[in-house]
């Protein structure tokens, strides 16, 4: 090969080589914790490719609140869409109503759908609270029994074992009950919650419930 044919590869090597070391790397997503005390919004960007999903791993034993999560929230206010391939936000698969819920968007299938984690949440606590007041059904036994459409055993033992609390143990609609009874909910039908739901999710969550559906949980 000529010296100069030489030297004219070399060129475009290095070229290509500048490209790729020089381009800027993609951060996938501005997220925003919303922070219901303050109203305040704090920014922080995370490398978060959308549509990535945790494995549905067995969880075993009580499962706790985190204080932060692999994937948190990416909108800036409760009226935002956020979307992440297959997950519809509904935790709690609640079937579809003749009434729309706050933040519930289109579905495809019979259970609802929610525009965000918080409204998604928000309807899990939500139907919990009317559970326990209206329906007076204050037990996981007696939730799981009405709650879940099949496999009602499995559904008690994995709920009271996140949770924490017995079967037949009286539970009361507050936040000291409807968090981890919640959060337990939302991992027996996806595990993966536990990257998307953090404590602050929850209290962001509970406002959300109480601006909307116009209850008071303490």
């Amino acid at each position: 090969m000529a010296k100069k044919d030489k030297n004219k590869m070399l060129l475009v090597l290095g070229l290509v080589a500048g490209f790729f070391l020089l381009r800027p790397k993609r951060n996938y997503a501005t997220n925003v914790k919303i922070n219901t005390e303050s109203g305040a919004k704090t920014n922080t960007t995370i490398t978060n490719p959308p549509n990535t999903r945790v494995e549905n791993n067995t969880l075993t034993g009580p499962q706790e609140l985190k204080e932060s999560v692999l994937y948190p929230s990416q909108i800036n206010n409760f009226s935002e869409k956020e979307n992440v391939r297959g997950i519809n936000w509904n935790f709690g698969m609640i079937a579809k109503t003749r009434n729309i819920w706050a933040g519930e968007t289109t579905s495809t299938t019979w259970a609802k759908a929610f525009i965000n984690r918080f409204a998604g949440l928000a309807a899990l606590l939500y139907l919990l609270f009317v559970y326990m007041t209206n329906r007076k059904l204050t037990t996981i036994q007696s939730i799981g029994n009405t709650w879940a459409a099949n496999n009602k055993e499995q559904w008690i033992e994995k709920v009271s074992e996140f949770s924490g609390f017995a079967p037949n143990e009286p539970l009361k609609p507050d936040s000291s009950f409807l968090f981890p009874l919640a959060y337990a909910i939302a991992l027996y039908y996806q595990p993966q919650a536990r990257e998307y739901i953090s404590k602050a999710t929850m209290m962001s969550a509970l406002d959300y419930v109480q601006k909307n559906y116009k209850i008071n949980i303490q």
